[in-house]
């Protein structure tokens, strides 16, 4: 089980895990303010599951948006780690351009960290206090955090764009986070079956990082893959989306049967 603290990581370092569908309707319909919604995934390893992931989108009352992700061990695994992972990123949409406000990720267990972002936009400046040691840093119109990513994706492929790039604040540097559309094709999950467009990430140092959107899902990814450098696969799967849960509403902590 030494993977496992870098697995629930894995939602952050997915770049695209699971928020996109939440500036569309399940339906792909049209524009419409963000709604509430909660989308549960499995998580697992060489075809292991070792976890749950639950993502949730609302609209504050001042008019900006909270995406917020939690993961955490389940079945034998929770035996060994009693990690949690949360991560959440308040933004709002300036016209068309989406503009993060603050971004938190805290992990507790043997190897916890805490990372807060202040993005100040008057002048041009992100903070990023990590562990308690801030710096600054310079940003240009546009530069995103991590988890905003996912929401510049959805709206580029809902545009129809096949490739990407992203000037992101990470690490007291700007870094770019570039993708592209490779192929489409059925996916069959326990949730359900789907056409979905498979999405690659270009600047992955190495690993291979591939997910599955849903169109008819707004452009839900309904399956994750990772493939390290260590030779560890891993993989989030969809169990379960509800566009009125309450985000605070208790998770999955089954996964639905496979079909037969």
């Amino acid at each position: 089980m030494t993977a496992l603290p870098a697995l629930l990581r894995l939602p952050r370092l997915a770049w695209l895990a699971l928020t996109l569908p939440a500036l569309a309707s399940a339906g792909g319909g049209a524009e419409a303010p963000v709604p509430t919604f909660c989308a549960d995934y499995e998580i697992r390893i060489h075809g292991f599951g070792v976890g749950r992931a639950t993502f949730t989108l609302e609209r504050m009352a001042d008019g900006s948006y909270l995406y917020r992700q939690r993961s955490r061990p389940t079945g034998l695994a929770s035996w060994f780690r009693r990690q949690r992972v949360h991560e959440s990123s308040r933004w709002r949409l300036v016209g068309d351009t989406l503009q993060p406000l603050e971004y938190f990720y805290s992990r507790s267990g043997a190897d916890e960290r805490t990372v807060e972002l202040l993005f100040d936009w008057p002048a041009g400046q992100v903070e990023n206090r990590v562990q308690g040691k801030p710096w600054r840093m310079d940003i240009p119109p546009g530069t995103l955090d991590k988890l905003l990513v996912q929401i510049a994706l959805l709206l580029d492929l809902r545009r129809g764009a096949t490739r990407f790039d992203y000037a992101v604040a990470d690490g007291g540097r700007l870094k770019h986070f570039a993708f592209e559309v490779v192929d489409e094709e059925t996916i069959e999950l326990p949730a359900g079956t789907w056409r979905a467009l498979r999405v690659r990430r270009l600047d992955d140092g190495g690993q291979r990082t591939l997910v599955w959107v849903a169109p008819a899902l707004g452009y839900l990814p309904v399956r994750f893959v990772k493939h390290r450098r260590n030779g560890l696969k891993y993989e989030m799967r969809l169990l379960s989306l509800d566009e009125h849960r309450p985000a605070d509403a208790p998770r999955l902590e089954t996964p639905a049967p496979a079909p037969h």
